[in-house]
């Protein structure tokens, strides 16, 4: 992704991110299972959820706010947010949510990376692992509270190069 994301593309870059990494199935006590994306009431997954259910892919699971369930497949993720574009979340806070999800998982993700790179608020360099794809020339910069401060997640190291306007 070379060009900037829209709304709807970086919308359902996160979305695809959590529902192919992070929406496991749960088992329940007299009720069959359910996939369900579980915050763990950690911010790094709550930030996501919460832009997510305003663009109308995700919905809660019950009062809690805590677990939450697809309101739409993958491939449809786009089109509902581009739908809920003016009835959702801000274009800055989908950056967040990105930015919480490659600075604080594991799991990082060459398109949601690609779009904080076109973005400019990551740029390319060694030692990125995409776990989709193994590892690869990349490495994540990810604005945070101090423009200087350095993180690491898994084998992952994250160099802050900016703040959000």
């Amino acid at each position: 992704m070379s060009k900037e994301p829209t709304y709807a593309e970086l919308a359902a870059a996160i979305a695809r991110y959590v529902h192919w990494h992070l929406y496991t199935w749960e088992e329940r006590i007299d009720l069959p299972p359910i996939q369900t994306f579980d915050t763990m009431c950690a911010s790094y997954y709550q930030i996501p959820a919460g832009v997510l259910e305003k663009v109308g892919v995700l919905s809660p699971l019950d009062e809690s706010g805590r677990r939450f369930v697809f309101t739409c497949e993958p491939e449809d993720c786009e089109a509902v947010a581009q739908e809920n574009e003016n009835c959702g979340c801000s274009f800055d806070a989908l950056v967040v949510a990105a930015i919480e999800l490659i600075d604080f998982t594991a799991l990082p993700n060459r398109e949601i990376f690609e779009a904080l790179v076109a973005l400019g608020v990551c740029e390319p360099g060694p030692y990125f692992y995409d776990i989709d794809e193994g590892l690869n020339d990349f490495i994540a910069v990810a604005p945070r509270n101090h423009p200087k401060r350095t993180v690491l997640a898994g084998n992952a190291t994250y160099r802050i190069i900016g703040d959000l306007k």
